[in-house]
């Protein structure tokens, strides 16, 4: 909520400071997808869609430039979108970016650790 609220008002600075304390916890990129699918089920319920300049407004772009300054941002956006309806995603999508481009630049970063049992490296998909 502590997020939300700085993002909300406009403090983007502040909300990165404060995240920047948590990066280290295990579920963290996990705590930005839950922020990034409620930022988009409340833009989709805020907005009709029918102005140019949406794209350019409100927190849903706040809240992608403010996970564009954590390493984690690509496996935010991604989880997320799995998870959204795909009426969702035109809007996503028109403020992050070409999915074609994103999903190239997924496949062939480095892949992450995996911390299973078995110590594998995960999966892009």
């Amino acid at each position: 909520h502590i997020l939300l609220t700085h993002l909300q008002n406009s403090q983007g600075k502040e909300a990165v400071a404060f995240a920047s304390h948590y990066q280290h916890l295990v579920y963290y990129a996990h705590a930005l997808e839950i922020l990034l699918h409620t930022v988009v089920e409340e833009d989709a319920q805020t907005n009709d869609h029918d102005s140019d300049n949406e794209a350019k407004d409100g927190l849903l772009p706040t809240t992608i430039e403010f996970l564009d300054h954590f390493d984690d941002a690509l496996d935010v956006v991604v989880g997320c979108a799995r998870k959204i309806e795909m009426t969702r995603w035109p809007r996503l999508f028109d403020i992050v970016g070409n999915p074609k481009i994103l999903f190239e630049v997924y496949i062939v970063r480095p892949q992450p650790i995996c911390w299973t049992l078995t110590h594998t490296t995960c999966s892009p998909v």
